[in-house]
C-alpha cells in the first residue's frame, strides 16, 4: 500500500476532492433529503461550489495516485457566510443542483447557522473520506491535523452532522454527553424532527456537534429551545 500524504486542496485536486466528498456523504440522511437518493451529481456540484468559496484550511490526503479524503474548517466567525456571499452563490446553485433542492439547501443551511456557537470556535467540516479507503485511519489523520489547529490557538471546535455516531470521530474524541436539543417544526410533518447538541471532549479541546436527524420537508418556520449547551 503507498504512503498517506497529507497536502493542502490545489486546483489540480480539487475535482477529485468534491467526487470523493460526495461518495462519502451521497447516503447521509440530509443530502438524501437535499439532493435526492442516489444522487452523486447532485452532491458532487455541491461541494464544487462550497469548497470554492469556503475559506480556512482544507487538507486532502492522497497516496500520490489520487484523493482518499479531505477535511476542512474555519474559524468563526468567517464560518457563516454573509447574505452578500449567499445572495451570490444562489444562481449558481440553482443552477448546479436545480431550485428545489438549491432551496433545500439554503433551509438545511439556514437552521444549522442559527444555532452556531457565539464563543470563538473552528467550525469542522466538511470531512469525508472514499468509501473505499475508509478503515485506515485516513480519518484520524486528517483530523489530527484539526485538533493540532485547535491546540494552537485555544478555540473550541464546532461539528455539525446527521449522523450521532460521527460525533466520536476518533478514539481520542469521543461523547461525552448530551446537553441540549432543539426541535424543528415543520409544516408537513409532525414536529418529531430534532437537533441534539452534544458536546466531545479531549485533552482540553472542547467539540460541540450538532447531530441532526431533518428530513423530509425542508419548511422550517419555527425553531424551539428545550436544553441549553454548556462547557466547563
Amino acid at each position: 500500500m503507498a504512503a498517506i500524504r497529507i497536502e493542502v486542496l490545489t486546483p489540480d485536486t480539487a475535482s477529485q476532492a468534491c467526487r470523493v466528498l460526495a461518495q462519502a456523504f451521497v447516503t447521509n440522511p440530509l443530502n438524501m433529503a437535499a439532493f435526492g437518493r442516489s444522487q452523486l451529481a447532485r452532491n458532487e456540484a455541491f461541494f464544487h461550489i462550497g469548497l470554492a468559496v469556503m475559506k480556512g484550511p482544507k487538507l486532502v490526503a492522497t497516496d500520490g495516485r489520487r484523493v482518499l479524503g479531505l477535511v476542512h474548517w474555519v474559524h468563526s466567525p468567517e464560518c457563516q457566510f454573509s447574505t452578500l456571499e449567499k445572495f451570490r452563490m444562489a444562481p449558481t446553485m440553482m443552477k448546479a443542483v436545480g431550485l428545489r433542492s438549491a432551496l433545500r439547501v439554503a433551509s438545511w443551511q439556514s437552521v444549522w447557522s442559527k444555532h452556531d456557537p457565539i464563543a470563538p470556535h473552528a467550525h469542522l467540516g466538511p470531512l469525508g473520506v472514499s468509501p473505499d479507503a475508509q478503515r485506515q485511519r485516513i480519518g484520524h489523520r486528517l483530523m489530527e491535523h484539526y485538533c493540532d489547529a485547535l491546540d494552537r490557538v485555544g478555540h473550541a471546535g464546532y461539528l455539525e452532522t446527521d449522523r450521532p455516531e460521527n460525533v466520536g470521530l476518533t478514539p481520542s474524541i469521543a461523547p461525552s454527553e448530551a446537553t441540549g436539543s432543539v426541535s424543528l417544526r415543520s409544516t408537513a410533518r409532525p414536529p418529531d424532527s430534532a437537533i441534539r447538541t452534544v458536546t466531545c471532549a479531549s485533552n482540553g479541546r472542547l467539540l460541540a456537534g450538532v447531530v441532526s436527524s431533518l428530513m423530509g420537508n425542508f419548511a422550517l418556520p419555527a425553531a424551539s429551545v428545550f436544553g441549553r449547551s454548556s462547557s466547563s
